[in-house]
Formats: C-alpha cells, sequence, structure tokens
C-alpha cells in the first residue's frame, strides 16, 4: 500500500526525463549551424567569381575571330566619318545619325586608344557584351534562381548566336551598349524592390538615361520593369511602386524627347526597302529563330 502522504497524488517522473533532455537541447543546437555554414557561405560569392570568369572567357572564345574583321560599310559613318569620334573640327551630326551621345562616346574612347585598327573595337564590343551576362546572373539571383541557373542563364546569353550581329560589327556598339545599361536599370530596380536604398534608386536612373542615349529602343525599360512587378507580385502594383513607375516612365519619356529633337538628318547609310519580300524573309528567319531557340 502506499503511504498516506502519497495517497490520491499522481506520480509523474515526466518531467524530470524533459529536464533531462532539455538540458541538452541547447549544446545539440548549437553544433548544427556550425557544421553546415562552411559550405553554403561561401556558395554565392564563389558562384558570381564563376559566372564573371565564365562569361569573359565565352565572349573571348566566341568573339575571337571579329578581331580579324574589317571596317564595314555602316562602320565608317560613325568612326572614320564622325567629327566627333576622329578628332576632326565638329560641324553637327553627319547625316542620317540619330543622336546617341554615350555611343559616340565609347567610339571616342575607342579611337583616342585604338586609332583607326578595328581590332580595338571589336574587342570593346565583345567585354561589354560579357559585362551584360554578368548582369543577367545577377538578375537571375535577384529572381531567386540557384547560382547554376544563374550561371547558365549567363552562359546562354554571352554565347548566343542571335547575337552575333550585334557584337561582331563596330555598328553594333549601339546594341551592346544598350543591352547593357538595360540590364543594369533592371537589376538596379529589383535589387530596390527587395528593400534597396537611395544608391539603387539612383543606379536606376543613370542606367536609363545612359540606355535612352545609346539607343531610343530603352524607352521600353519602364514597361518591362512594370511586367516584372506583376509577375512577382501576382497582381497590379501597390500605390507607392505604382507612382515610382509614374515618375520613371516620366522620365524616360523626357529623355527620349530630348533624344529625338537633336536627330536625325536624312540618311547616309543605305536602308532595306519595306517590301513584301523584305516582310517575308524577316517573318521567315523569325520563325526559324523560334525553332531554334
Amino acid at each position: 500500500h502506499a503511504p498516506a502522504c502519497t495517497r490520491g497524488a499522481t506520480l509523474t517522473p515526466e518531467p524530470r526525463a524533459r529536464i533531462v533532455v532539455a538540458s541538452f537541447r541547447p549544446a545539440f543546437e548549437k553544433e548544427r549551424p556550425t557544421s553546415s555554414k562552411p559550405e553554403t557561405a561561401p556558395e554565392p560569392r564563389t558562384s558570381l567569381k564563376v559566372a564573371v570568369a565564365l562569361s569573359f572567357a565565352l565572349a573571348l572564345a566566341g568573339w575571337w575571330n571579329a578581331l580579324e574583321g574589317r571596317w564595314l560599310p555602316a562602320d565608317e559613318p560613325l568612326v572614320l566619318d564622325h567629327p566627333l569620334v576622329a578628332g576632326a573640327p565638329a560641324r553637327g551630326l553627319p547625316p542620317g545619325l540619330f543622336y546617341r551621345p554615350v555611343r559616340t562616346a565609347s567610339l571616342a574612347l575607342d579611337h583616342a586608344v585604338w586609332e583607326t585598327n578595328p581590332a580595338g573595337y571589336h574587342l570593346t564590343n565583345a567585354v561589354i557584351h560579357a559585362t551584360s551576362a554578368v548582369l543577367v546572373y545577377g538578375i537571375a539571383r535577384a529572381l531567386t534562381l540557384s547560382p547554376r541557373a544563374g550561371i547558365l542563364a549567363a552562359a546562354l546569353y554571352v554565347a548566343h548566336p542571335a547575337h552575333t550581329d550585334a557584337v561582331t560589327p563596330v555598328a553594333g556598339r549601339r546594341e551592346v551598349l544598350v543591352a547593357m545599361f538595360y540590364l543594369a536599370a533592371l537589376l538596379a530596380y529589383l535589387r530596390r524592390r527587395q528593400g534597396g536604398g537611395s544608391l539603387d534608386t539612383l543606379l536606376i536612373g543613370l542606367a536609363s538615361g545612359l540606355a535612352i542615349y545609346t539607343k531610343e529602343m530603352a524607352i521600353t525599360l519602364p514597361a518591362t520593369a512594370l511586367a516584372l512587378e506583376i509577375a512577382l507580385s501576382r497582381g497590379w502594383p501597390n500605390r507607392a511602386r505604382a507612382g515610382f513607375l509614374a515618375g520613371f516612365g516620366a522620365l524616360c519619356l523626357a529623355a527620349l524627347a530630348h533624344a529625338l529633337a537633336l536627330g536625325p538628318g536624312p540618311s547616309a547609310v543605305p536602308q532595306p526597302e519595306l517590301s513584301l519580300a523584305f516582310v517575308a524573309t524577316a517573318a521567315r528567319a523569325f520563325a526559324q529563330y523560334l525553332l531554334v531557340a
């Protein structure tokens, strides 16, 4: 029989067992993070280095044969005959050229280094193209894709044959430059959306302005940012983000209006006629591109 002092009472040894288990729990929890940190912490930095090295290696390997290219008829008005690039007295824009001061400035810098050697201009195109591939990696990571997916996206971008017409000729400088600034603006927008500060806002405006003054198609930047916002939010943006996008669009429209007001003149470069054969060829090429992609 149980003693009188314990009659009616329930003996529960479980609390002691819980105390014993709890005493070991802190030590167990402290050991788990320390064992996994060395494996996961260096991954983003290492993957960034791999993306940079792979992008530049593929760009130089894929476009190395372009360094042997000569001046094309479309290149000469932009470099050899351009007063602001070749160093001749500036008398306004050559006929048929849009007001694209960023492209002109980059070609003038090339002329200061390489003079009339086309290989240097081709090398600059390849370097700019590789930089754009690194930005593609950054956008992939900002969209929460894995490091491997980001590296694959950068490699596909830099080595895709669709970029041949942009990277190979010197006249394609506007294409590789606008792509670099376009991607930089989108990356800055994604970083700002994820909690970035005033620096990212400044980078959005700077990269967008440089893109528009490189080529007018960069006016689509606000629309692309809006499409990203709708896709990521699964709906229309809130009032604050909608107001920012509206201001972003107004800034881009102002820059485009200024660029269009300063050019172009009559065309000095032969332009294709918009005929039925031209449209049919473009449609067939686009269909073949879709099949390859």
